[in-house]
């Protein structure tokens, strides 16, 4: 017996800093979700440039497909 399946990972880029909140952590995001890694560096320079007292950091959404 043979049996193959294809994973496949999309990956898309956000900028956002965390902070407390009552009941729990708040986020807020600077500009829109991207594609790559390097859009992502671009956008989290802005980001420290434009509100310097945020910490900043890029998140990675992962959506994983497998098929058959």
């Amino acid at each position: 017996m043979k049996t193959s399946h294809t994973v496949e990972h999309e990956i898309k880029f956000s900028v956002q800093y965390f902070y407390n909140q009552e009941g729990g952590m708040g986020n807020d995001k600077f500009g829109k979700s991207v594609d790559t890694l390097n859009e992502a560096l671009h956008l989290i320079t802005v980001a420290n440039i434009e509100r310097p007292s945020e910490d900043w950091v890029i998140v990675g959404e992962v959506t994983t497909t497998v098929k058959k």
